[in-house]
This record gives structure tokens, sequence and C-alpha cells, in this order.
């Protein structure tokens, strides 16, 4: 099992062109029951870097609006996670479960699975990264018309 202290290295080597590419600040780890998060934050936005380490997933979420509402998973309407941004824009069901099994850590390291989710939102979640798109109704939208 991986510790907090080298997940976290991990996370800022991989997702390090949130700060430079994006202007996300890394706000730093913390390590609640069952789960280590390292959180990147801009603005309203949040990107949340997750390892469930008792089971080896991980997960990469953008959440929206955070000055508003409490960051979670719960609130679709204010969350997306990064195999939901690939369905989007890929236009495809989803990643298979093997696919996505060939992701996690418990199929390869943790610096290659890390690796590959750092790429994966970079590939597919620039706009949202941006403050320009969200997502609403399965489909990216300008935020200038979710103002109304």
């Amino acid at each position: 099992m991986i510790e907090l202290e080298e997940f976290d290295k991990l996370v800022r080597k991989h997702f390090h062109f949130l700060e430079t590419d994006f202007g996300y600040e890394c706000k730093g780890s913390e390590n609640i029951p069952f789960m280590f998060f390292v959180k990147y934050v801009k603005d309203f936005m949040m990107v949340s870097v997750g390892l469930a380490y008792r089971h080896d997933y991980i997960e990469v979420y953008i959440f929206d609006k955070i000055h508003l509402y409490t960051p979670t998973t719960q609130n679709y309407k204010h969350s997306v996670n990064i195999f939901q941004l690939v369905r989007i824009k890929k236009g495809k069901a989803t990643l298979t479960d093997e696919e996505a099994e060939n992701l996690m850590p418990s199929t390869i390291s943790y610096d290659e699975s890390l690796e590959r989710f750092a790429i994966l939102l970079k590939e597919y979640g620039k706009e949202v990264l941006t403050g320009k798109k969200w997502i609403r109704n399965e489909k990216l939208v300008s935020r200038f018309w979710m103002m109304f």
C-alpha cells in the first residue's frame, strides 16, 4: 500500500500542468478514512485527485462553484469525473470495465496510473479546466449560457 506522502508526491509530479498551464494552486493533501486526496483550486473550481487505498482505485473529479456548494461527488450538477469527460468528448458510452481497470494501480504502478489519468485530464478536460465550459445535460456548454 502507498503512503499519503508518496501519493501526494506522485500526484504533484503528474498533475503539475494544472498549475503551469491552467493557473490552479495545489492546496495540499489529506487523509480521510480509506481515501487520500490532493486538491487543486482556481477561482470557483477545484480538481480533486483521490485514491481509495483499500481498493487501489483512483478518481479524478472537477468541481464547479465551490464557493456556493460543498464539493461532493453526489452533487451531479456541480461535479464531473474524468470518465464522464471522456464519454462526452469521445461520444462513446464510456470506458469499458477492462479499459478502466487497466488505468488503476491494482493493475499497473501508482506512478503509471497517475500519469495516465493526468494525460486523460489534460486531453479531455481542457475546456472545463479553463472555466470556459461546463457539463449540462451530458453536453459541453459555454458558461455564458449557464447564467440564464
